[in-house]
């Protein structure tokens, strides 16, 4: 049961299952920072639904509930609403720790509790003004990268003494030794009784969360990654290797901490001397932009020399990549969180006076670059959205936001040709997406070709 755009169908995790339930209201507003999302009192209750469908077969059950309330924009459900009135993002994680709660009753009101394997986690923390930094996705300091994951086996999997210390509502035992999210999977394996696939990577923990060998898993490396700042604003990506207490970051230049005596990572030490041998045992970091195959390649850019585009014979091309360190931009990360909020919230000038502002520090920053492009098809001079246009398609030629902006405007300008033409690229760099399918259909209704913009609607 999917609760956001960031986990549908659109990037093919409906694989494997049964049943995948992503149909949502609504489009998704990936650059407003808005999308669909459920509440997880909805999702709570599609579980128990699955559930319920299937009680009369007895089979076992994998059941995945995905989760996305604490995310921006906060804004918890009544009452909590007003209980959590100047912090809005500890009432959503209110609401979802309620929600969690009539889980597990749902499962032991079913007489399934005693049956069933539950596990939570997080995927990220959310920064909250922790480093400079607001959100998550662009740091990896201990606000965001360490989460929380709890395991409540099936008490017939629990080792001695564990059983009786549930039933009597006991103290949940805490391992304190790092476990990756990349051992979940090979956990829940484990509890199954089923042998996972060779390929998968992590280690099964189920000896350490029954409780059947006591004690902390062995000491290992962790890698945490980053790699919004290289994709959304062409600075370095962040790479971090965790073990045990001592933690090593690495973006254009490596600091380290000592965890266990600096948990808020305010007093760099010195690194390990292996710390570049021990990154290096995760394969080589990605130390630019990812390329397309040549054959995709081409298909884009041969139907991006069809458009015509006004700026094509004379592109003036920034150094696309600063490859800066993330951390000597954390102003430029906030004003670029601030400006996706203020468009959000409708403060067009300020979301524009924001954006502007990193382009004068960073003129090739992506993000900032695409937030201007759209404020300006939607309140700006026809000739400045062309020359912001021309820059971020000659430095991002394989995006399709530039394409995508271009056959908004086009269709605002009732040249419906070259923004059929523009979405159409748009449509073959983002193929799964819906929002090239939903602004060719709003294209084709224009002209009143309403079976082929009801055709389009229907792949949106």
């Amino acid at each position: 049961m999917v609760a956001s755009f960031h986990v549908d169908s659109d990037h093919s995790l409906e694989r494997g299952f049964q049943s995948f339930d992503d149909t949502m209201e609504g489009l998704v507003k990936r650059i407003a920072g808005r999308s669909k999302e459920r509440r997880a009192d909805e999702v709570v209750s599609k579980g128990f639904n699955f559930i319920d469908a299937g009680k009369k077969s007895r089979r076992p059950f994998f059941l995945w509930l995905d989760f996305y309330d604490p995310h921006y924009d906060y804004d918890p459900p009544a009452p909590l609403k007003k209980q959590f009135e100047s912090d809005p993002y500890t009432g959503e994680v209110a609401h979802l720790d309620a929600q969690i709660g009539v889980l597990v009753e749902g499962l032991h009101s079913r007489g399934l509790d005693l049956s069933t394997d539950i596990l939570f986690v997080a995927s990220h923390g959310e920064g909250l003004g922790d480093h400079g930094e607001t959100g998550h996705g662009t740091y990896l300091f201990e606000t965001t990268a360490r989460v929380p994951l709890i395991v409540i086996p099936a008490p017939d999997r629990t080792g001695p003494g564990r059983d009786a210390s549930r039933a009597a509502g006991g103290a949940p035992e805490v391992v304190k030794q790092t476990i990756g999210l990349i051992d979940v999977a090979p956990t829940i394996y484990a509890l199954a009784g089923v042998t996972p696939p060779a390929s998968l990577d992590g280690r099964s923990q189920r000896e350490v969360v029954t409780g059947a060998k006591p004690g902390a898993p062995a000491q290992r490396l962790f890698l945490v990654e980053a790699m919004e700042p290289l994709l959304a604003y062409g600075w370095s990506p962040m790479y971090a290797v965790i073990e045990g207490d001592h933690k090593i970051v690495q973006a254009t230049r490596v600091e380290a901490f000592d965890l266990g005596s600096d948990p808020g990572e305010t007093k760099p030490i010195q690194p390990i001397p292996d710390w570049a041998e021990r990154l290096k045992a995760f394969g080589q970091p990605l130390a630019r932009q990812p390329e397309l195959a040549e054959p995709e390649k081409m298909r884009i850019l041969e139907a991006a020399a069809a458009l015509d585009l006004p700026w094509k014979d004379r592109p003036t091309c920034l150094e696309k990549n600063s490859f800066a360190d993330p951390r000597d931009r954390i102003d430029l990360n906030d004003r670029l969180f601030r400006a996706r909020v203020a468009m959000d919230q409708g403060m067009i000038g300020l979301a524009g006076t924001l954006s502007q502002e990193v382009l004068q520090s960073d003129p090739g920053n992506f993000t900032a670059l695409e937030l201007v492009s759209f404020l300006l098809v939607r309140n700006g001079p026809a000739l400045m959205l062309m020359d912001s246009l021309e820059v971020l398609q000659c430095n991002y030629p394989l995006r399709g936001s530039g394409y995508h902006i271009y056959g908004h405007e086009m269709q605002k300008e009732r040249k419906f040709d070259k923004a059929e033409k523009a979405l159409n690229v748009f449509k073959l760099i983002d193929p799964t997406g819906e929002e090239p399918y939903y602004d060719l259909a709003g294209v084709y209704a224009e002209q009143d070709q309403r079976d082929r913009a009801f055709e389009y609607l229907a792949k949106a």
